[in-house]
């Protein structure tokens, strides 16, 4: 049995996760470009407004706290969607397996219940834990973007990742 629950993300959560990116390098490795540090209501606001986007806040349901937030960006026509903005935010949640169930729950919810085909990420390379964790879960390298994304002096690159409704099934 899982020990979280996927919620809607309300303005309710906005101060909790505003708390979780102390810091515009973690927002990067969080967001991309989707926001701007400081995280502001204001930019929350805004982003919750999108039709096309689930957004999930993650409830552990033993201790009965927020503990994360995910998002689902679903592109009806083509029956895929793109997972973004994961992340266990609560410091002390991490490294209990949470992610994989998560990732799990995201699947199931995409898979299971919006019938879709497939299910893409976009994961920094240097970001071990979360790209073994996406394996793990079936989902395969498709190809890397390299140096993408710039960090200060550096530059970063994004590994793309998917699973199909197939493949996800037969693991199951």
């Amino acid at each position: 049995m899982s020990q979280i629950q996927l919620e809607p993300f309300t303005s309710t959560d906005f101060n909790q996760f505003i708390g979780w990116i102390t810091s515009e390098k973690a927002l990067i490795q969080f967001a991309g470009s989707t926001f701007q540090y400081p995280v502001t209501r204001e930019q929350l606001e805004k982003h919750i407004v999108s039709e096309s986007r689930e957004i999930f806040r993650v409830r552990h349901i033993t201790h009965n706290s927020i503990v994360g937030h995910a998002e689902m960006v679903v592109n009806q026509s083509n029956e895929g969607a793109r997972l973004a903005l994961i992340l266990i935010g609560d410091p002390s949640m991490r490294g209990k397996g949470l992610g994989k169930e998560l990732i799990r729950e995201l699947l199931s919810l995409g898979f299971n219940k919006m019938n879709l085909h497939r299910i893409e990420l976009n994961v920094y390379d240097f970001n071990h834990l979360a790209i073994t964790c996406y394996q793990q879960a079936g989902f395969r390298i498709e190809g890397i973007l390299r140096e993408n994304q710039r960090v200060g002096n550096q530059f970063w690159s994004t590994i793309v990742m998917s699973i199909l409704k197939n493949e996800w099934e037969c693991q199951l």
